[in-house]
C-alpha cells in the first residue's frame, strides 16, 4: 500500500505541475461566465419584455419585414420565437448581437447587450477552445479537453493520496476540516487535503462532463455504453446519400469560402418561406412548446434548422426543413430520442450545472473557486517540497512554517 501510494503521488505531482496552470485558466474562464444567463437575463429584462397585446403576432416574415425597414443594412442570422406573449422576438444578428422586437407591431425595442454579451462570449470561447480560430479551433478543443482528462485523473489519483494512514479522530479532522488561521505548509497541506475532499465530487462530473464534450470519442462512447444509435446529421435536401463519400476526392475550392470575420448571406428562398418553417414547427410541436428557434442556413444547400424547447434549453426536439419546399425532412423529439442522445444533451448543462438551477450554478462556481485554491496550493506544497530537497542536498535548515 506505502508503494503504491507512492507510486500514485509521483503520477499525480508531475501531471499537476505540467497542466497546473492550464486547469487554472479553465477555473477561471469557468467561475466568469457560471451566471451568464442570469446576469444577462437581468441586463436585457427591460428590452426584451412587452405588454401583452390580445391582437395576433405577426408573422415571421412580416416582422423580417419590419426590422428590415428600420435597418436596413441588418443582417439576419435566426428568429427566436417564445410562446410567453410577455417576451419579445429576438432576432439574431450573428456575431452583432441581437435585436429584441415586439411581436404585435414589429416595432424594434431596443439591442441586447452588445457589450456583456460580447465578454461572455469571449470568455465562453477561451474556456472551450481558447478563442482560436478556424482549423486551430479543433487545436484549442483538444487542450481543453487534455486538462479536463489530467483534471479527472488528478481528482482520482488525489483522492487515493489523501486516504489517512490511519483513520483517527485527530487524522482524518486534519484532511477534511477547512482552518483559517494557519500559515505557511501547514496552511497549504490543510486547504489543499480539505478543499479537495469536499469538492473532489463535483470536479470529478465538471471533468468527466468536459471529456465528454470536448472529444467526438467520449460523446460516441455515451451511445455505445447505452447501446444506441447517434442520429445521423441531416443531408442537404439536394444532395445525395453518396457524394459526402465522393466529395473527398475533389478538391477544395477556397476561392469562394467567406472569411471567418464575414457573416454569409442568408438565401433569399429562407426569407420567403420563413412563415411556412414556423407554421411547420409549430405543427410538429407538443402543445407546452417554449421556445421555436429558427436558424437561417448561409447556403441553398443546408436544410433550414429548427430547434423546439418544450422547456430547459437542453430539452430540444430538432427539425430540419426543405429550405424551398419546407417538407419535413427529419425530425427528433426530444421526448423520443434515444438515452445516449438525451446523456449527450446533458453533458452541458450537468457542466454548467444548470440542470439544477440557480443552486446548481452556485455549486459548480464554489467549485471552481475551490480548484483555484487546490492549483495554487499545489503548486506552494510543490516549492516546499523542492525546498526541502534542496535544503537536504545542500545542508541548508528551513524553517517548518515556510
Amino acid at each position: 500500500m506505502k508503494l503504491l501510494r507512492k507510486v500514485i503521488f509521483w503520477c499525480h505531482l508531475p501531471v499537476g505541475i505540467i497542466v497546473g496552470l492550464l486547469i487554472l485558466f479553465m477555473a477561471i474562464t469557468g467561475s466568469l461566465i457560471a451566471f451568464e444567463r442570469q446576469i444577462v437575463d437581468l441586463a436585457e429584462s427591460k428590452t426584451r419584455t412587452v405588454i401583452a397585446s390580445n391582437s395576433e403576432r405577426l408573422s415571421p416574415q412580416a416582422l423580417i419585414v419590419k426590422v428590415k425597414e428600420a435597418k436596413p443594412s441588418t443582417k439576419i442570422s435566426g428568429l427566436v420565437i417564445q410562446s410567453d406573449p410577455r417576451l419579445a422576438v429576438t432576432v439574431s444578428l450573428g456575431r452583432d448581437g441581437v435585436l429584441f422586437v415586439n411581436p404585435y407591431t414589429g416595432e424594434i425595442l431596443g439591442e441586447g447587450a452588445k457589450n456583456l454579451r460580447a465578454f461572455f462570449k469571449t470568455t465562453t470561447e477561451l474556456h472551450r477552445w481558447l478563442a482560436l480560430e478556424g482549423k486551430n479551433r479543433d487545436t484549442g478543443k483538444i487542450i481543453t479537453g487534455i486538462s479536463s482528462i489530467s483534471f479527472f485523473f488528478l481528482v482520482l489519483s488525489g483522492l487515493f493520496i489523501w486516504l489517512p494512514r490511519g483513520w483517527t479522530r485527530q487524522q482524518v479532522k486534519a484532511i477534511t476540516i477547512f482552518k483559517l488561521g494557519l500559515k505557511g505548509h501547514t496552511r497549504n497541506f490543510n486547504w489543499h487535503n480539505s478543499i479537495g475532499f469536499w469538492a473532489s465530487s463535483i470536479i470529478f462530473i465538471v471533468s468527466l462532463t468536459g471529456i465528454v464534450m470536448g472529444f467526438e470519442w467520449a460523446s460516441n462512447l455515451l451511445y455505445t455504453v447505452t447501446q444506441t444509435e447517434r442520429p445521423d446529421r441531416p443531408k442537404p435536401s439536394n444532395q445525395q446519400p453518396n457524394d459526402k463519400a465522393s466529395d473527398k476526392t475533389k478538391p477544395e475550392n477556397t476561392a469562394n469560402k467567406p472569411k471567418p470575420e464575414t457573416q454569409q448571406e442568408v438565401p433569399i428562398e429562407v426569407l420567403n418561406n420563413l412563415d411556412a418553417f414556423y407554421l411547420e414547427a409549430q405543427k410538429q410541436a407538443p402543445q407546452n412548446w417554449k421556445v421555436i428557434n429558427l436558424r437561417f442556413p448561409t447556403n441553398n444547400k443546408t436544410p433550414m434548422r429548427v430547434f423546439i424547447n418544450e422547456g430547459n434549453y437542453w430539452q430540444s426536439s430538432q427539425l430540419s426543413l426543405d429550405q424551398k419546399t419546407a417538407q419535413v425532412i427529419s425530425y427528433e423529439p426530444y421526448t423520443k430520442a434515444n438515452l445516449g442522445r438525451q446523456l449527450n444533451s446533458l453533458a452541458r448543462p450537468v457542466h454548467t450545472g444548470e440542470v439544477l438551477g440557480l443552486s446548481g450554478q452556485i455549486i459548480i462556481f464554489l467549485s471552481a473557486i475551490g480548484t483555484i485554491f487546490l492549483v495554487c496550493t499545489g503548486f506552494l506544497l510543490t516549492y516546499h517540497r523542492f525546498k526541502i530537497w534542496l535544503a537536504k542536498r545542500t545542508k541548508t535548515p528551513i524553517s517548518p512554517t515556510s
